[in-house]
């Protein structure tokens, strides 16, 4: 079989087994060209074909730069090359054998560890990578040049995560932005809408004249087509469902306003058509470098009577005031002479406010809409797993003997003393107090760090004293007073606290 034949079996197998794809002929990776790269949301996948005409002297070279490239590879041969294949390949390739119209699976690919993230990206355009950084919130790398991009994701992306996007950004390929002629081929299965149901009203339907002219091989074969078509709906079904797996992060835990990333243009689309009352369609538009979104036809919405009343304002409709929303833009409206409005502005914020929680109750009535803004948020931070620190074993020295620190203030503490920078989002009255002095009275004492200081609002210093000499008896402190800034003693003040030659009391400015 020459290479065009096993090309045309090879397709249409592929059509059959994935329910989308993109597949491109003759992709140059590297120093090689790959016969058929197909694309799938997940993954990059390389198909080296060779007919019954070709040899295997370029085959070694081919493998390496394909490895580099490819998540899955597999190479597609003849009958003639059917038996001396395998061992002409690594293990983790894939073999397929073609034989006329028919093609066996001789051994299924496995993951490829060895490929190069660096490799993928390169494949990308520039604009493509820009959507990357942008998806990543990496966007202030955008204006460098390819390599540098490059560099940067590798630098601050898992491999996994850059891998997925790479194939995302490649199934989605535009090649109208650069007026440019697409040889690729896109295929998405499409989910059959008809079945027994479908097929029994068309024959219920039917005259009785039809009905009575119908042959019982005429009635088989309706029986055997809906049949058929059940089968395939019910298959569909299951891929459907696998795909569907339970996410990581479930929507109960995700947060969600017009506006965040997770939540799609599709989604706001739908919301808008939502607040209408089914009515009136708005195009919604969002650039990803610069997260700006953008409604169109927004004075079109003074025509439709939910946007200006129960939504909206006369004159600033529900569409203004999402967008300022989408945006994250502050509202501030003007009166005829370009005064600023209060009792407008507010009037407009209070109808943010109802559109936001419109928003959240709506959002969630909807299981695609759940899956969707799940699959998104996990694949953004379902990787991200939060640390945990255990200071259980943390000893104290010249801590109070009276004074015990919970468990979660010695997590805390471990925490501090292990990060750069730390959020101590505790309530009121949890103890954040004690576990920044005890933080910096174990990292002193340890060597690692040498000076301390908190800065804290003149009306608290007396209370902050008191607790941390509460806390450590021994401790000396340098409390600074605001007149101990003023110009004649400002200097001395300076050389106090870099040389800790004597200690102040007072407030700490």
């Amino acid at each position: 079989m020459n290479d065009k034949q096993i090309r045309d079996i090879l397709v249409a197998f592929l059509k059959v087994h994935y329910s989308e794809m993109r597949i491109y002929h003759e992709k140059s990776i590297g120093g090689a060209t790959c016969d058929l790269m197909m694309v799938t949301p997940k993954c990059l996948m390389g198909f080296e074909i060779k007919s019954d005409l070709d040899n295997y002297q370029r085959l070694d070279s081919q493998v390496k730069n394909y490895e580099r490239f490819f998540t899955y590879n597999y190479i597609v041969v003849g009958t003639t090359h059917a038996g001396s294949i395998q061992q002409r390949v690594p293990d983790t390739w894939g073999i397929l054998v073609v034989d006329h119209d028919s093609i066996k699976v001789m051994r299924q690919a496995q993951y490829n560890d060895k490929r190069s993230s660096t490799s993928q990206l390169s494949i990308l355009w520039k604009l493509e990578l820009k959507n990357i950084l942008n998806y990543f919130h990496l966007p202030m790398y955008a204006l460098r040049d390819k390599d540098y991009i490059v560099t940067r994701l590798v630098e601050n992306v898992p491999a996994d995560q850059l891998s997925r996007q790479t194939a995302y950004e490649l199934l989605n390929r535009d090649y109208s932005v650069y007026d440019a002629e697409d040889f690729t081929e896109y295929y998405r299965a499409e989910t059959p809408n008809v079945g027994i149901e479908h097929l029994m009203e068309l024959v219920d339907n039917a005259s009785e004249m039809n009905m009575e002219k119908m042959t019982l091989d005429q009635w088989i074969d309706v029986y055997r087509k809906a049949k058929e078509i059940r089968q395939r709906k019910a298959e569909i079904e299951e891929e459907l469902a696998k795909k569907r797996e339970s996410h990581k992060i479930k929507y109960t835990d995700i947060e969600v306003a017009p506006g965040v990333p997770w939540v799609d243009k599709n989604i706001i689309t739908d919301f808008i058509y939502h607040l209408s009352g089914n009515q009136e369609y708005r195009k919604v538009n969002y650039e990803p470098i610069t997260s700006n979104w953008f409604i169109e036809d927004k004075r079109a919405g003074d025509c439709v009577l939910e946007f200006v009343t129960t939504y909206g304002l006369r004159g600033y409709n529900a569409l203004y005031i999402l967008e300022c929303l989408l945006n994250l833009r502050e509202i501030k409206r003007y009166d005829s002479r370009n005064r600023y409005d209060e009792k407008s502005t507010l009037a407009a914020i209070e109808k943010q406010e109802i559109i936001l929680q419109e928003f959240k109750d709506w959002v969630w009535q909807d299981e695609d809409r759940i899956w969707q803004i799940e699959e998104a948020y996990n694949t953004m931070f379902g990787d991200l797993e939060k640390e945990r620190y255990d200071g259980s074993k943390l000893e104290f020295k010249d801590l109070k003997s009276d004074i015990q620190l919970f468990d979660y203030q010695k997590d805390a503490i471990q925490r501090i003393i292990t990060e750069k920078n730390t959020l101590l989002a505790f309530d009121v009255g949890a103890g954040k107090t004690y576990i920044m002095i005890a933080a910096a009275m174990y990292m002193r004492q340890h060597g690692m760090s040498r000076k301390n200081m908190f800065v804290v609002p003149n009306s608290i210093v007396g209370q902050w004293e008191k607790l941390f000499t509460d806390l450590y008896p021994m401790a000396k402190l340098l409390v600074v007073e605001p007149r101990s800034f003023k110009a004649p003693v400002r200097q001395k003040t300076m050389r106090n606290m870099k040389e800790g030659e004597s200690v102040y009391t007072g407030d700490i400015h």
